[in-house]
């Protein structure tokens, strides 16, 4: 497996969480906050099935694919 930069979530002030859950009510949208950017991958849809099919073997479990940083 390809070693990748760990990804932390980003800590945030008291203010800003509050900005975030103010934009999660306007949007109806679950926002999460990175300490850095992440960038989603490009993939092809062969690429996209192979994630489905890993989905669907693990019950419950959401993958997302990002870029790796530079």
């Amino acid at each position: 497996m390809p070693h990748h930069d760990k990804v932390e979530f980003a800590r945030l002030t008291a203010q800003q969480v509050k900005a975030v859950e103010q934009l999660e009510s306007d949007l109806d949208a679950l926002i999460l906050a990175y300490q850095s950017p992440l960038r989603p991958a490009r993939l092809t849809k062969k690429q996209l099935a192979e994630i489905q099919k890993a989905e669907k073997a693990m019950p419950g479990i959401s993958l997302v694919a990002y870029e790796p940083k530079p």
